[in-house]
């Protein structure tokens, strides 16, 4: 069964697709700019790791950067169980949760989404086994996933409790990340960053736990403004960072919004609370 869907109505059923999953989402899409209602939909899968999260992205000249918005990147980038992908092919339109698939005219961006002329096709539950159109078109998607580059993805982690017999969540962690801006060296952000900013005479510095970069010594608040803003849509004190606060080193998921400071480094902290 499928059904024709335009206007409010596709945004309606795609929403729909990302809130009621099976045991994972397929969103692709050549440009990804996420609406505030994808966002609370994808943040409510947050708190269930086993859903499965893949976002392909595409036709950027090879530039995958340009393909998303830098927010709605970092966003991707702190849910627990997600792949990001890049095929710089696409230009295809997929919504799928392993139940209903939309195949659309539309990108999930948010400019799209409001203004634009959008329409699709809604395949019901339970037709994917049993038609053929819907059935190649699901394998489709599948042999774009299994050709495109993996750029980002993290992991659930669990504790094995009660002899293996049950487990316990405990975080996710990044297996792999080639947008990290890191690659080009922590040392090198720092110096440009400090080039730009003109420090007020007599103020302690210390650096964001997440990007590297220098930013006021507070052990209550270790992260930029802007870092702060993404680390604010879970507010897990115990996610796993990349620095240092005191001396902007990297910390290999060993500080934390809780622990912003390595542990050799304590001496350091406690002299510049003073």
């Amino acid at each position: 069964m499928a059904d024709f869907l335009s206007g409010d109505q596709l945004n309606h059923e795609i929403v729909k697709i990302i809130s009621d999953p099976i045991d994972g989402i397929v969103l692709a899409s050549p440009y990804m700019k996420f609406h505030d209602r994808i966002k609370r939909e994808l943040i409510k899968l947050s708190g269930n790791p086993k859903i499965e999260i893949k976002v392909i992205i595409g036709k950027s000249d090879g530039n995958f950067k340009s393909s998303i918005d830098k927010d709605s990147l970092e966003f991707l980038m702190n849910l627990p169980n997600v792949q990001l992908y890049h095929e710089n092919r696409l230009h295809a339109k997929f919504y799928g949760n392993g139940f209903d698939f939309i195949l659309s005219s539309m990108n999930l961006y948010d400019f799209s989404q409001n203004t634009n002329i959008e329409f699709g096709v809604k395949l019901a539950a339970g037709t994917i086994l049993d038609n053929r159109f819907e059935k190649e078109a699901f394998n489709f998607i599948q042999e774009v996933i299994s050709q495109a580059e993996l750029i980002y993805e993290n992991v659930p982690v669990y504790e094995k409790k009660l002899l293996g017999l049950s487990k316990e969540y405990l975080g996710f962690k990044n297996i792999l990340n080639k947008v990290d801006r890191k690659k080009r060296g922590i040392q090198e952000v720092i110096d440009e960053v400090i080039e730009e900013v003109k420090l007020k005479e007599g103020t302690k510095m210390g650096f964001c736990i997440r990007t590297g970069e220098p930013i006021p010594f507070n052990l209550k608040m270790p992260l930029s403004d802007k870092a702060f803003k993404t680390w604010s849509y879970f507010k897990d004190e115990n996610f796993q960072e990349k620095y240092c606060h005191v001396t902007g080193e990297p910390s290999d998921g060993k500080t934390s919004f809780a622990r912003p400071v390595l542990h050799k480094n304590w001496s350091k902290a406690k002299q510049l609370s003073k």
